[in-house]
C-alpha cells in the first residue's frame, strides 16, 4: 500500500561541517537523503540552501511536515538565536522561511533535544538524557517523556557547567567543553612534552574533526590504543571528567537511562563504558544509582535526523 505522503517527513540536521537532510516515511525508514558542506555559508544561506535541496527531494519523496535541527539554540518560535559554529547565524526565522519555501508545517529544535527525541524513539524510555560530546558538550534531556527546554530553549547546555573555582568571571576557562574537550588537554599536553602546536589552540575541535591541522579524534584514540602514553592521558582525563558530569547529572534529575553520543563521547565509551558505570556507581547517590543505565548510542549521529522527524511529528498530530 502506498504511504502518504503526509506521513512522511523531511527531516534536517544542521552540524557545524555539514547538512544532512533525509525523508523518513512512518517506520523512519529512509527514503531519500542528501547533504551538503556548511562552509562559506552564513546562517541565512544555510535555511535558503536547505529550502532549495528539499524542494528538490520531495519531487521523488513529497513529504507533510519537515524537523530541523541547529546546532545551538532555537527559540520558542523557530528563530535560531545561537550556534557559534555557523557564521552569522543570529536571528534566523529558519521555521518561517521554511514553511514558506516548503510549503508544509515545520518544527526547529536544538541538537541537544533532537538527540533525546531520537534516542527516546530507540530505547523508549521517558526519564532519560543524552550527553552529546564532539566539537561541544550539551545533554538532551527527558523527564516523564516530556523533553526539559527551559525558559530560553537553553537547558543541557552543561558544555558551560563549572568544573573549576572561577565563578564570577567573564571567561569560558573552567567550563566543561574547555576542559573535557579543549584549552586544558592543551596544557596537559604542553606539560607532559606535546607542544600545544601539535594538538592546537582547541583540542576539541581536533578531536571531532580532522579537517583542520593536528590530531583528530581518531588519531588521538587510535595512539592511545597503541600504548602512546601521552594519548591514554588524555583520553582517562576525558573519561574521568566525563564520569564525574553522568554522576552530577545522574544526582539532579534522577533518569533512568543515559546515553553517550558524539563522536568523542561514543569513542570515550567504546573503551570506557565499563569504567564510567562503575565510577558512577559509586559515587552517584544510592537510589539514583539503583535502577541506572548508562549506554553507548546505537544509532550514533541518526539521532539528531530521527528526533527532528519526531519533533514535526509531533507538529503535525498537534495540528489536526
Amino acid at each position: 500500500m502506498a504511504m502518504s505522503s503526509r506521513s512522511r517527513i523531511l527531516a534536517v540536521d544542521i552540524g557545524g561541517t555539514k547538512v544532512r537532510l533525509c525523508v523518513f516515511n512512518g517506520s523512519m525508514e529512509i527514503l531519500s537523503r542528501r547533504s551538503f558542506r556548511t562552509a562559506g555559508r552564513t546562517g541565512s544561506e544555510l535555511v535558503h540552501k536547505i529550502a532549495e535541496e528539499g524542494k528538490r527531494m520531495s519531487r521523488s519523496a513529497e513529504f507533510g511536515a519537515a524537523g530541523v535541527c541547529v546546532p545551538g539554540i532555537a527559540s520558542k518560535d523557530g528563530t535560531m538565536v545561537w550556534a557559534p559554529n555557523i557564521g552569522r547565524s543570529e536571528n534566523i526565522a529558519v521555521r518561517d522561511i521554511l514553511e514558506e519555501k516548503l510549503e508544509v508545517p515545520a518544527e526547529v529544535i536544538d541538537d541537544r533535544s533532537a538527540a533525546v527525541l531520537g534516542e527516546n524513539w530507540y530505547f523508549d524510555e521517558k526519564d532519560m538524557a543524552v550527553i552529546l560530546i564532539g566539537t561541544g558538550v550539551g545533554a538532551g534531556l527527558m523527564i516523564g517523556g516530556h523533553l526539559i527546554s527551559g525558559s530560553n530553549n537553553a537547558a543541557g547546555c552543561i558544555g558551560w557547567n563549572i568544573q573549576e573555582c572561577d565563578i564570577g568571571k567573564a571567561t569560558n576557562v573552567g567550563h566543561l567543553e574547555e576542559i573535557l574537550g579543549g584549552r586544558s588537554l592543551s596544557h596537559l599536553a604542553e606539560n607532559i612534552g606535546i607542544s600545544v602546536k601539535q594538538f592546537g589552540k582547541t583540542v576539541a575541535n581536533r578531536m571531532e574533526t580532522s579537517r583542520h591541522s593536528g590530531i583528530s579524534a581518531r588519531e588521538l584514540f587510535s595512539r592511545a590504543d597503541s600504548g602512546d602514553t601521552t594519548s591514554r592521558l588524555l583520553v582517562e582525563r576525558a573519561f574521568r571528567l566525563l564520569s564525574v558530569n553522568i554522576t552530577n547529572l545522574a544526582n539532579t534529575l534522577n533518569p533512568a537511562l543515559v546515553v553517550i553520543n558524539g563522536s568523542v563521547g561514543i569513542a570515550i565509551a567504546d573503551r570506557y563504558l565499563e569504567d564510567i558505570r562503575a565510577a558512577v556507581m559509586v559515587s552517584a547517590q544510592p537510589y539514583v544509582s539503583r535502577n541506572l543505565r548508562i549506554v553507548r548510542s546505537r544509532i550514533g549521529e541518526r539521532a539528531f535526523l530521527i528526533g527532528s522527524a519526531v519533533a514535526a511529528g509531533k507538529k503535525i498530530k498537534g495540528l489536526k
